[in-house]
């Protein structure tokens, strides 16, 4: 969890720095970020609870915005759409980073109160993630191609750069401020459980622990700020971290259900 806090905190500032704060030093914007994180996760998980179900609102217009490329695409940048099934599952480790933070159930359930409808809305949100996942990347292929698409650090900021609105004079900044709620909001439930784990381990009080974890993730934030060297340091990283995580579920997951057997 310390390492993918630290991969999204170095990505959201690459962004910052590059598209709107360009004329603040890496420190203020590092330093303004630690500290809405730290002050909304010492809150509690019912608060982040609360803020997540605020920022899920607001971030799914964010996903609206890319139909209006439709009609400037071409179905000829996605075919052939299945060439080859050893491809795709070749593929399929350079996407994990994509779903990875679902570790995060293991220190929500034990809290929920409503535990009949818990892995039905497991299922749902899943579902859904996987489908905005898809969606975007159809789009970005669709509209810019495969290759632009994999030389591109950030293909739907660029594509939201050729978004043009009448009322606004340029949509990539109200684009990334509403987005930036949600990448606050993943931080955030994230910090959470790196604080939580602390205090557990160590017995000292949680809203210190938010404190205390926090140098390591900016330590970890500093170390992945170069875009490329962050891309090479998750790919070998990741792979590894949800395979782990995923082994330890399926494992629990059969010794929960012999117990309760």
């Amino acid at each position: 969890m310390i390492i993918y806090e630290a991969s999204v905190l170095a990505s959201f500032y690459n962004i910052l720095s590059k598209e709107i704060a360009f004329f603040l030093s890496p420190y203020a914007v590092l330093i303004l970020v630690s500290l809405v994180i730290i002050y909304t996760a010492s809150f509690g998980l019912q608060s982040i609870g609360r803020l997540s179900e605020i920022v899920f609102y607001f971030s799914s217009i964010l996903f609206l915005f890319p139909l209006a490329i439709i009609g400037k695409g071409s179905f000829l940048n996605i075919k052939p759409i299945i060439s080859s099934f050893e491809n795709i599952l070749n593929s399929v480790p350079s996407s994990f980073y994509s779903y990875a933070g679902i570790e995060i159930s293991f220190f929500i359930m034990p809290y929920v109160v409503n535990k009949k409808d818990f892995k039905k809305a497991g299922f749902i949100s899943t579902a859904i993630i996987v489908f905005i996942y898809t969606f975007l990347t159809f789009i970005c292929i669709y509209y810019l191609g495969y290759e632009l698409t994999t030389k591109i650090y950030y293909p739907v900021f660029f594509i939201m750069e050729t978004i043009e609105v009448s009322i606004i004079s340029d949509f990539k900044v109200v684009f990334i401020f509403l987005w930036s709620g949600m990448i606050l909001k993943i931080m955030a439930c994230n910090h959470y459980v790196v604080s939580y784990t602390f205090s557990r381990l160590t017995r000292i009080p949680y809203k210190k622990s938010c404190i205390i974890t926090w140098p390591f993730i900016l330590m970890f934030a500093i170390f992945m700020i170069p875009e490329h060297g962050r891309n090479v340091f998750l790919g070998k990283s990741v792979p590894i971290i949800v395979f782990t995580v995923l082994t330890y579920s399926i494992i629990t997951a059969i010794m929960v259900k012999i117990k309760g057997r």
